[in-house]
């Protein structure tokens, strides 16, 4: 049973192991990135970036704030639900 650990560098482990799981059943959970070209993370970002279907990853211009975060929800929402409007 998976338990959240206390331990930053554990729950990054956690998460890395789950992500590599995932991947190597074909990302049977669609697991989507979004961040912007400034951010302060965009290191770690892009090695996920890497692991991803293309469509499934949003860089926009800006830093690590809410304004660039919500113009990349929109866009993650849209892509992600796009397949079901296109199935009806």
């Amino acid at each position: 049973m998976w338990a959240r650990s206390n331990n930053e560098g554990e729950r990054t482990r956690q998460v890395w192991a789950w992500l590599k799981r995932d991947q190597a059943l074909g990302w049977p959970v669609p697991v989507f990135l979004g961040h912007g070209d400034g951010d302060k993370m965009r290191e770690a970002h892009q090695l996920l970036e890497q692991a991803l279907p293309a469509d499934h990853v949003v860089v926009n211009p800006g830093a690590h704030e809410w304004k660039v975060w919500r113009l990349i929800f929109q866009d993650l929402v849209d892509r992600a639900f796009t397949p079901l409007h296109n199935s009806k």
